[in-house]
Protein backbone atom coordinates (compact mmCIF):
# COMPACT_ATOMS: atom_id res chain seq x y z
CA UNK A 1 0.00 0.00 0.00
CA UNK A 2 2.71 2.30 1.17
CA UNK A 3 4.25 1.50 -2.23
CA UNK A 4 1.56 2.18 -4.34
CA UNK A 5 0.64 5.37 -2.56
CA UNK A 6 4.18 6.90 -3.56
CA UNK A 7 4.29 5.20 -6.84
CA UNK A 8 0.95 7.25 -7.41
CA UNK A 9 2.40 10.36 -6.29
CA UNK A 10 5.39 9.52 -8.62
CA UNK A 11 3.11 9.40 -11.52
CA UNK A 12 2.02 12.13 -10.60
CA UNK A 13 5.30 14.06 -10.54
CA UNK A 14 6.11 12.61 -14.11
CA UNK A 15 2.81 13.59 -15.83
CA UNK A 16 3.05 16.92 -14.20
CA UNK A 17 6.74 17.33 -15.93
CA UNK A 18 5.56 15.65 -19.32
CA UNK A 19 2.42 18.84 -19.38
CA UNK A 20 5.12 21.04 -18.43
CA UNK A 21 7.47 20.20 -21.03
CA UNK A 22 5.05 19.84 -23.84
CA UNK A 23 3.42 23.79 -22.69
CA UNK A 24 6.69 25.28 -22.41
CA UNK A 25 7.71 23.88 -26.22
CA UNK A 26 4.25 24.44 -27.33
CA UNK A 27 4.63 27.85 -26.37
CA UNK A 28 7.99 27.84 -28.08
CA UNK A 29 6.40 26.60 -31.14
CA UNK A 30 3.78 29.30 -30.59
CA UNK A 31 6.43 32.08 -30.50
CA UNK A 32 8.00 31.34 -33.24
CA UNK A 33 4.63 30.92 -35.32
CA UNK A 34 4.05 34.45 -34.20
CA UNK A 35 7.53 36.02 -34.74
CA UNK A 36 7.73 34.14 -38.15
CA UNK A 37 3.75 36.10 -39.18
CA UNK A 38 5.21 39.49 -37.72
CA UNK A 39 8.49 39.34 -40.02
CA UNK A 40 5.91 39.80 -42.84
CA UNK A 41 5.38 43.24 -41.93
CA UNK A 42 9.42 44.03 -41.61
CA UNK A 43 9.67 45.05 -45.37
CA UNK A 44 7.28 48.07 -44.70
CA UNK A 45 8.79 51.39 -43.46
CA UNK A 46 6.41 54.27 -42.13
CA UNK A 47 7.49 57.38 -40.70
CA UNK A 48 6.70 61.68 -40.29
CA UNK A 49 8.52 64.43 -39.20
CA UNK A 50 8.86 68.00 -38.41
CA UNK A 51 10.91 70.82 -40.01
CA UNK A 52 10.44 71.99 -36.24
CA UNK A 53 9.69 69.99 -32.71
CA UNK A 54 7.69 73.58 -31.95
CA UNK A 55 5.96 76.23 -33.15
CA UNK A 56 3.90 79.39 -32.33
CA UNK A 57 0.10 79.64 -31.64
CA UNK A 58 -1.56 80.03 -35.10
CA UNK A 59 2.33 79.34 -37.19
CA UNK A 60 3.02 76.72 -39.90
CA UNK A 61 4.89 73.79 -39.97
CA UNK A 62 5.77 71.16 -42.59
CA UNK A 63 5.02 67.75 -41.93
CA UNK A 64 7.04 65.07 -44.14
CA UNK A 65 5.26 61.97 -44.62
CA UNK A 66 7.51 58.94 -45.72
CA UNK A 67 6.66 55.45 -46.69
CA UNK A 68 8.28 52.48 -48.26
CA UNK A 69 7.94 49.07 -49.08
CA UNK A 70 9.86 45.97 -50.20
CA UNK A 71 7.04 43.58 -51.41
CA UNK A 72 6.60 43.13 -55.04
CA UNK A 73 3.27 42.62 -54.45
CA UNK A 74 2.89 45.99 -53.55
CA UNK A 75 0.22 48.51 -55.72
CA UNK A 76 -0.63 51.45 -53.76
CA UNK A 77 -0.50 53.46 -50.44
CA UNK A 78 -2.92 55.38 -49.01
CA UNK A 79 -2.38 57.84 -45.83
CA UNK A 80 -4.95 60.38 -43.92
CA UNK A 81 -3.56 62.97 -41.02
CA UNK A 82 -5.19 64.04 -38.13
CA UNK A 83 -3.95 67.06 -35.33
CA UNK A 84 -5.03 65.68 -31.94
CA UNK A 85 -5.48 67.57 -28.86
CA UNK A 86 -4.27 65.88 -25.64
CA UNK A 87 -7.38 64.29 -24.96
CA UNK A 88 -6.99 62.65 -28.65
CA UNK A 89 -10.06 64.59 -30.24
CA UNK A 90 -9.56 66.24 -33.62
CA UNK A 91 -9.25 69.59 -33.67
CA UNK A 92 -9.67 72.41 -35.81
CA UNK A 93 -5.77 72.72 -37.17
CA UNK A 94 -5.90 73.22 -41.17
CA UNK A 95 -3.25 70.54 -42.82
CA UNK A 96 -2.78 70.77 -46.65
CA UNK A 97 -3.52 67.18 -48.02
CA UNK A 98 -4.66 65.64 -45.23
CA UNK A 99 -5.51 62.60 -47.73
CA UNK A 100 -4.01 61.39 -50.85
CA UNK A 101 -2.42 58.13 -52.50
CA UNK A 102 0.47 56.44 -54.08
CA UNK A 103 1.03 53.90 -56.48
CA UNK A 104 4.97 54.14 -56.21
CA UNK A 105 6.80 53.99 -53.36
CA UNK A 106 9.25 55.08 -52.14
CA UNK A 107 6.56 57.86 -51.22
CA UNK A 108 7.08 61.16 -49.40
CA UNK A 109 5.09 64.56 -49.58
CA UNK A 110 5.01 67.45 -47.23
CA UNK A 111 2.26 68.53 -45.34
CA UNK A 112 1.66 71.64 -44.09
CA UNK A 113 0.29 72.44 -40.24
CA UNK A 114 -1.17 75.40 -39.00
CA UNK A 115 -0.57 74.94 -35.15
CA UNK A 116 -4.12 75.83 -33.00
CA UNK A 117 -4.61 79.36 -31.61
CA UNK A 118 -4.15 77.65 -27.96
CA UNK A 119 -0.91 76.49 -26.67
CA UNK A 120 -0.03 72.94 -25.77
CA UNK A 121 1.14 69.65 -27.05
CA UNK A 122 -0.49 68.31 -29.65
CA UNK A 123 -0.21 64.83 -31.87
CA UNK A 124 -0.31 64.62 -35.52
CA UNK A 125 -1.84 61.10 -36.28
CA UNK A 126 -0.89 59.67 -39.93
CA UNK A 127 -2.38 56.65 -40.63
CA UNK A 128 -0.80 54.43 -44.15
CA UNK A 129 -3.26 52.00 -45.31
CA UNK A 130 -0.73 50.58 -48.07
CA UNK A 131 -2.67 47.24 -50.87
CA UNK A 132 -0.71 44.55 -51.62
CA UNK A 133 -2.25 42.17 -54.04
CA UNK A 134 -5.27 41.42 -52.42
CA UNK A 135 -4.50 42.16 -48.86
CA UNK A 136 -4.40 45.41 -46.91
CA UNK A 137 -2.39 46.64 -44.27
CA UNK A 138 -2.64 49.33 -41.63
CA UNK A 139 0.26 51.15 -40.43
CA UNK A 140 -0.28 54.15 -37.80
CA UNK A 141 1.98 56.85 -36.56
CA UNK A 142 1.83 59.45 -34.01
CA UNK A 143 4.26 62.41 -34.09
CA UNK A 144 4.15 64.99 -31.03
CA UNK A 145 4.22 68.93 -31.83
CA UNK A 146 4.39 71.47 -28.96
CA UNK A 147 2.85 74.78 -29.75
CA UNK A 148 4.03 77.32 -27.91
CA UNK A 149 2.68 81.19 -26.71
CA UNK A 150 5.25 83.56 -28.56
CA UNK A 151 7.46 86.71 -26.86
CA UNK A 152 7.29 89.28 -29.10
CA UNK A 153 10.28 91.81 -28.89
CA UNK A 154 8.64 95.14 -30.08
CA UNK A 155 11.39 98.32 -31.21
CA UNK A 156 10.15 101.58 -32.40
CA UNK A 157 13.32 103.92 -33.68
CA UNK A 158 13.24 107.63 -35.11
CA UNK A 159 14.75 109.38 -37.78
CA UNK A 160 14.75 112.71 -36.32
CA UNK A 161 14.01 115.45 -38.53
CA UNK A 162 17.63 117.13 -37.62
CA UNK A 163 19.20 114.26 -39.22
CA UNK A 164 20.79 114.65 -42.66
CA UNK A 165 20.84 111.40 -43.72
CA UNK A 166 17.91 109.34 -45.00
CA UNK A 167 18.14 105.23 -44.03
CA UNK A 168 18.01 103.12 -47.46
CA UNK A 169 17.61 99.56 -47.29
CA UNK A 170 19.14 99.68 -43.82
CA UNK A 171 20.33 96.17 -41.94
CA UNK A 172 19.35 95.65 -38.35
CA UNK A 173 18.94 92.90 -35.82
CA UNK A 174 17.85 92.22 -32.71
CA UNK A 175 20.37 91.67 -29.46
CA UNK A 176 18.80 89.28 -26.63
CA UNK A 177 21.15 89.41 -23.53
CA UNK A 178 23.60 90.35 -25.27
CA UNK A 179 23.97 88.17 -27.90
CA UNK A 180 22.68 89.28 -31.51
CA UNK A 181 20.23 87.02 -33.18
CA UNK A 182 20.91 86.46 -36.37
CA UNK A 183 17.68 85.06 -37.57
CA UNK A 184 16.11 88.41 -37.04
CA UNK A 185 17.62 90.44 -39.47
CA UNK A 186 15.22 92.80 -40.77
CA UNK A 187 16.19 95.46 -43.97
CA UNK A 188 14.79 98.51 -44.00
CA UNK A 189 14.23 101.98 -45.14
CA UNK A 190 13.72 105.09 -43.12
CA UNK A 191 12.91 108.66 -44.23
CA UNK A 192 13.93 112.12 -42.14
CA UNK A 193 11.86 112.38 -39.72
CA UNK A 194 10.53 109.07 -40.13
CA UNK A 195 9.48 106.41 -37.28
CA UNK A 196 9.72 102.61 -37.85
CA UNK A 197 8.68 99.35 -35.70
CA UNK A 198 10.27 96.50 -35.20
CA UNK A 199 9.38 93.13 -33.82
CA UNK A 200 10.67 89.60 -33.26
CA UNK A 201 8.46 86.19 -31.80
CA UNK A 202 10.47 83.99 -29.76
CA UNK A 203 9.54 80.85 -28.57
CA UNK A 204 9.50 79.60 -24.99
CA UNK A 205 11.86 76.88 -25.71
CA UNK A 206 14.66 79.57 -26.47
CA UNK A 207 14.23 81.58 -23.10
CA UNK A 208 14.69 80.73 -19.41
CA UNK A 209 12.84 81.83 -16.81
CA UNK A 210 13.71 85.35 -15.18
CA UNK A 211 15.08 88.46 -16.23
CA UNK A 212 15.93 89.29 -19.66
CA UNK A 213 17.13 92.12 -21.91
CA UNK A 214 16.99 93.37 -25.34
CA UNK A 215 17.91 95.99 -27.71
CA UNK A 216 17.79 96.89 -31.84
CA UNK A 217 21.22 97.13 -33.21
CA UNK A 218 22.13 98.39 -36.43
CA UNK A 219 24.46 96.25 -38.74
CA UNK A 220 27.42 98.93 -39.34
CA UNK A 221 26.11 100.68 -36.33
CA UNK A 222 26.61 103.65 -38.83
CA UNK A 223 23.11 105.11 -37.98
CA UNK A 224 22.21 108.11 -35.92
CA UNK A 225 18.48 106.86 -34.74
CA UNK A 226 16.55 107.40 -31.60
CA UNK A 227 15.95 104.30 -29.83
CA UNK A 228 18.76 102.34 -31.64
CA UNK A 229 20.66 100.42 -29.17
CA UNK A 230 17.97 101.20 -26.47
CA UNK A 231 18.13 98.21 -23.77
CA UNK A 232 15.02 97.35 -22.93
CA UNK A 233 13.75 94.70 -20.05
CA UNK A 234 10.92 91.84 -19.91
CA UNK A 235 10.95 88.75 -17.66
CA UNK A 236 9.73 85.40 -18.50
CA UNK A 237 7.71 82.76 -16.83
CA UNK A 238 5.60 80.38 -19.07
CA UNK A 239 4.56 78.25 -15.94
CA UNK A 240 1.97 74.86 -16.44
CA UNK A 241 0.26 76.41 -13.40
CA UNK A 242 -2.15 79.59 -13.29
CA UNK A 243 -3.18 80.87 -10.48
CA UNK A 244 -6.19 79.06 -9.65
CA UNK A 245 -4.42 75.76 -10.15
CA UNK A 246 -1.93 77.23 -7.41
CA UNK A 247 -4.90 77.92 -5.17
CA UNK A 248 -6.34 74.50 -5.55
CA UNK A 249 -3.17 72.80 -5.06
CA UNK A 250 -2.39 74.60 -1.87
CA UNK A 251 -6.04 74.08 -1.06
CA UNK A 252 -5.65 69.90 -1.30
CA UNK A 253 -2.46 70.84 1.16
CA UNK A 254 -4.67 72.35 4.00
CA UNK A 255 -6.74 69.86 3.34
CA UNK A 256 -4.53 66.82 3.51
CA UNK A 257 -2.40 68.32 6.69
CA UNK A 258 -5.76 68.63 8.41
CA UNK A 259 -7.23 65.02 7.75
CA UNK A 260 -4.01 63.39 8.70
CA UNK A 261 -4.34 65.60 11.99
CA UNK A 262 -7.53 64.44 12.62
CA UNK A 263 -6.73 60.33 11.64
CA UNK A 264 -3.33 60.65 14.50
CA UNK A 265 -5.13 62.23 16.69
CA UNK A 266 -5.81 60.19 20.34
CA UNK A 267 -9.24 58.62 20.67
CA UNK A 268 -9.66 59.28 24.64
CA UNK A 269 -10.58 55.12 26.15
CA UNK A 270 -13.11 55.92 28.61
CA UNK A 271 -13.24 51.86 29.22
CA UNK A 272 -15.70 49.22 29.46
CA UNK A 273 -18.68 50.10 31.61
CA UNK A 274 -19.16 48.67 35.11
CA UNK A 275 -21.11 45.85 35.09
CA UNK A 276 -23.80 45.75 37.97
CA UNK A 277 -23.86 43.17 40.46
Amino acid sequence: MVWNEEGGVLTQKLNFAIFAVALLALTGFAGVAIADDSSADSYASADVTFSASEVKTSGTVTATLNFNEGDAGFSKVEYSATLLDSTGKNTSATITSPTGSSATVPFTKDLTVTAPSKAGTYTLKVVYTETIGTETKEYTVNKDLKVSEPVTLTVKITNPETSSLAITDGVFYFVLDNKRIEESKTTKSIAIGDTATFTYELLGSTLSKGKHTYSLVAADNAYNVSGLGTEHTFYYDQGNMNAYTYLMVLLFIIVTIIAVWIYRKPVKNYGKPKARR
